[in-house]
């Protein structure tokens, strides 16, 4: 029972105080309700306030519950249909952008006239300079060449047959190609033995070339070398008439057992570059095409799966040769005819497939 309100009449006005049991512990009052006030009359007596209706908490609660409940079905619905607007976009534009893809990519490699481990080679007169300077670049080399095989064929089956060969001309008029491919020699287990074609080939290039293609190269190199180094300066005249030569320095390295980039096993490694300027055997740009070679091949084995003869699959161990390689065949200092330089364009890395052939005869004979 509500208690009643007591006046003090010197005061100027008096509060109604409610009783403790008035107000029971689930009650609670609403935002619009105020506690009732009296306030002072010329009789000095307080009107008597109705009473303001309260809302129990569970009724309160379930009027949010409820009002929240609609209005996540209204963001539901608002989120399915945007949804459906951008499968809808997405389907419309993802054909559109995937058959731009191929020419954007065919784009960014006509202007890559440079690869990451590609460095700058310069060579003075004198004989113990050029082999210091030489062996001062061999471990930076090496170790830039490495790294950008693992980065390469990061996505790539390292034992399955690829290959990519681009060709094109740069903006300064370069003839150039960009090469990448994995060979496995099935059936040849020893990562010496195809380490050691390659470098048979490597130190006769002018014969192999000479024979395979009938364009007569020479070799002038000098003693401006070390151990793993080699500068393999080459002139050869082609069928066409047009003379090319090309100065590259040649690093190179055999380990039995490799753990960081051999698994464990043996791993031979190749990596060439251009000489950029030579003091002592200049180039001669009025009477000579300049053939720059950028190049690393990698040689380890891999374990593979195959079916042999009866239908069974067994597992071996499969030597695999990794090549990447770009070549510019420079010739701003001599005019060609247009049927010669359509045929220099064509035949770019030529040198390649001789690389490839005479490896593939040696392992194999």
């Amino acid at each position: 029972m509500r208690s009643p309100v007591h006046h003090n009449d010197s005061s100027d006005s008096d509060l109604a105080v409610a009783s403790p049991s008035q107000v029971e512990a689930h009650d609670v009052v609403m935002e619009d309700c105020e506690t009732p006030k009296t306030h002072t009359e010329s009789s000095g007596k307080a009107p008597t306030q109705p009473r303001r209706v309260k809302k129990p908490t569970y009724r309160v609660r379930k009027e949010e519950k409820e009002f929240l409940l609609q209005e996540l079905d209204v963001l539901q619905a608002q989120l399915k249909r945007q949804a459906a607007v951008s499968a809808a976009k997405s389907e419309q534009t993802l054909p559109s952008r995937s058959k731009h893809a191929p020419s954007a990519l065919s784009s960014y490699v006509s202007v890559q006239q440079h690869v990451p481990f590609e460095m700058w080679i310069y060579l003075g007169t004198d004989v113990e300079e050029r082999r210091q300077t030489l062996a001062a670049l061999k471990e930076r080399k090496l170790r830039a060449a490495q790294l950008y095989v693992v980065e390469r064929t990061r996505f790539l089956d390292p034992a399955s047959p690829f290959a990519e060969h681009s060709r094109f001309v740069a903006q300064n008029g370069d003839f150039c190609a960009l090469r990448f491919d994995i060979t496995p020699y099935e059936g040849i287990s020893s990562v010496k033995k195809v380490y050691d074609a390659l470098y048979h080939y490597f130190s006769h290039m002018e014969i192999w070339v000479t024979d395979i293609l009938g364009d007569v190269t020479i070799r002038e190199d000098d003693d401006s070398a070390g151990k793993g180094i080699s500068q393999n300066r080459l002139v050869s005249s082609l069928m066409n008439g047009v003379e090319l030569e090309m100065n590259n320095v040649m690093y190179t390295e055999f380990r039995e057992h490799d753990d960081e980039f051999g698994d464990g096993g043996a791993y031979g490694l190749f990596t060439t570059d251009f000489v950029d300027k030579d003091e002592l055997f200049p180039y001669n740009p009025h009477e000579r095409l300049r053939y720059d070679v950028t190049a690393v091949l990698t040689v380890k084995a891999h374990r593979c799966k195959r079916l042999n003869t009866a239908g069974v699959l067994v597992e071996e161990q499969v030597v695999v040769l990794t090549r990447s390689c770009l070549i510019k065949l420079r010739h701003e200092g001599i005019a060609l005819p247009f049927e010669t330089a359509h045929e220099l364009r064509e035949s770019v890395g030529k040198w390649g497939d001789v690389m490839l052939q005479t490896v593939r005869q040696i392992v194999y004979r």
